[in-house]
């Protein structure tokens, strides 16, 4: 899904040296973000959207020698909602018997109202197929079991947090108490965009994270999907 804002962001001047990471392979969120620990041999710059910034923000807290900085976009710092066990246990449990992209057909209407058919539609299955059934069980794990990362600012490297104003599954308040984790903190709302703005807004989302990142002058990336 981050793959366009790589294109984007060297046009603005950033120096790509990017690795792009599917989430998945390690047993517990911990375990996850110790596997991204080793792939950095110096503090880089995070960037994640949905759960992937919520592995920044916990890479952040459990491994901070990595992080230079951190952009995450349409996230959240808050823990999983109490209501939400049951809904991941029914989504998982139809992964599992239509498989990983099919589950995914069945809620792109209905939660993101997109369209199986259209290019948006396709590049989401294309991803879901990508994930696999595996790693998409792993990523639902991550999810219950992540902390409160707003119960105290305990970050004071460079973080911008980017919001949807039309998000539903993140909206703009979750992106707000993102940036206040920071001293460095700030979030930035783009109008007229959703959960999806890595791929619907890509331009602008590249333009903002160009002007943050050159403002902290950082130059090294490592991407998080």
């Amino acid at each position: 899904m981050l793959e366009m804002l790589t294109e984007i962001l060297a046009r603005y001047g950033i120096e790509v040296r990017t690795r792009t990471v599917i989430l998945g392979d390690s047993a517990t969120l911990e375990g996850e973000c110790r596997r991204l620990e080793a792939f950095a041999d110096e503090p880089t710059w995070w960037l994640g959207h949905s759960l992937g910034g919520i592995v920044s923000l916990a890479l952040a807290r459990l491994a901070p020698r990595v992080v230079r900085g951190i952009v995450t976009l349409a996230s959240t710092a808050r823990a999983d909602a109490c209501q939400s066990a049951e809904r991941r246990r029914l989504e998982l449990a139809q992964a599992e018997e239509d498989g990983h992209p099919m589950s995914i057909s069945l809620a792109l209407k209905s939660t993101f109202d997109v369209e199986r058919g259209t290019p948006l539609g396709r590049t989401l299955m294309r991803q879901a197929a990508h994930v696999g059934l595996a790693r998409f069980r792993m990523q639902t794990r991550y999810a219950l079991e992540r902390a409160d990362q707003r119960v105290q600012t305990f970050l004071t490297l460079p973080l911008l947090a980017i919001s949807g104003a039309l998000d539903a599954v993140c909206p703009p308040d979750r992106s707000d108490e993102v940036a206040q984790v920071s001293t460095q903190g700030a979030h930035i709302c783009i109008e007229g965009a959703g959960h999806l703005l890595p791929i619907t807004h890509a331009e602008v989302v590249a333009q903002h994270i160009a002007t943050f990142i050159n403002h902290h002058h950082g130059l090294h990336h490592a991407h998080i999907d």
